[in-house]
């Protein structure tokens, strides 16, 4: 409970993206570290999270979900899939800082059976066919790395 409100808390802050951005270390210090000691042992995991690949998304996660993607850039992306992949990556690199406080982070819109293909010219929290994908690729493949001790040999 006290993890979904400092959840909350990092997307009722007011101000800029750079700004929600540079405080979510100061959510993690007054709500999950704290949550840590209480409970030491205790593994904490966000089961749901997730943002939109909407400008609007840090203030509401779902925001413009299911409306169609805005006009692409050079680089083939709105700006609500950059801030959607620079969301995301603040969120895993904050906590590697605080030494993989958030134990397992469960993604909106990523579950297996999702009719990937239908949702790319729509807003959404899933990151198939966005620049998210790579983002979110390469922070699971890091971790799984590190993680996942390799197969001993006969």
């Amino acid at each position: 409970m006290r993890a979904e409100r400092a959840a909350r808390a990092f997307l009722r802050r007011t101000g800029s993206l750079q700004r929600r951005l540079g405080r979510l270390a100061s959510v993690f210090t007054q709500y999950l570290v704290p949550l840590q000691q209480r409970n030491p042992g205790k593994p904490i995991l966000f089961l749901e999270m997730g943002y939109t690949d909407d400008v609007r998304s840090p203030a509401d996660p779902t925001a413009g979900a299911f409306q169609p993607v805005g006009t692409l850039n050079a680089a083939g992306e709105t700006d609500g899939m950059v801030q959607q992949r620079n969301v995301l990556q603040a969120f895993f690199n904050t906590n590697e800082q605080f030494g993989q406080l958030v134990r397992v982070s469960f993604l909106w819109g990523n579950q297996i059976i999702s009719p990937r293909e239908a949702l790319c010219p729509l807003v959404d929290t899933g990151v198939y066919c966005k620049s998210a994908a790579a983002t979110v690729a390469a922070i699971y493949d890091a971790l799984a790395r590190r993680d996942v001790a390799p197969a001993s040999s006969p």
